[in-house]
């Protein structure tokens, strides 16, 4: 009887680490949205826009870069995620919050590649900030890389 109860822990202890196991993977199955070619890209032009519209826009040029980061990237990591929510139906959250992550690291890297003392010498207006951070995410989403291309399956 013991060595039963003693199998029975070490099966459970099992079970358990396959599920969390399971979890963890989660994040890395690309999840996939069945539509038309124009309902995806009417899908896409609203997801670019939800990113568009959730950069905030912060007077960069007297501000540290350590400053500016720090401000944007909980906007970034959200607009991107919410929008990649909305472009797979919801269907795999966990993944849409790793891409999140990932690109909102990648701009904020850029934003820490720049010398302290480029926002003051080159004078970037927060429009043009915005707008190279808007293309870098956008870049990475879509003209880089794959991560939407194995999204959307045609109908």
């Amino acid at each position: 009887m013991e060595k039963f109860t003693v199998s029975s822990e070490t099966l459970r202890e099992k079970i358990e680490e396959i599920e969390s196991l399971k979890k963890k993977l989660k994040q890395y199955e690309t999840p996939t949205v069945i539509c038309t070619s124009e309902e995806w890209e009417n899908k896409k032009i609203k997801a670019y826009k939800m990113i568009e519209e959730g950069i905030s826009i912060i007077d960069y040029e007297w501000w540290p870069v350590s400053f500016a980061v720090m401000k944007t990237g909980d906007t970034i990591w959200s607009s991107i995620r919410k929008s990649l929510n909305y472009l797979t139906d919801n269907k795999n959250p966990e993944w849409s919050e790793r891409i999140s992550c990932n690109i909102k690291f990648t701009i904020e890297c850029l934003l820490i590649a720049f010398p302290e003392n480029f926002y003051k010498e080159c004078t970037l207006s927060s429009e043009q900030m915005h707008k190279i951070i808007y293309d870098s995410i956008i870049c990475q989403l879509e003209d880089n890389s794959d991560i939407l291309e194995d999204v959307h399956v045609s109908k």
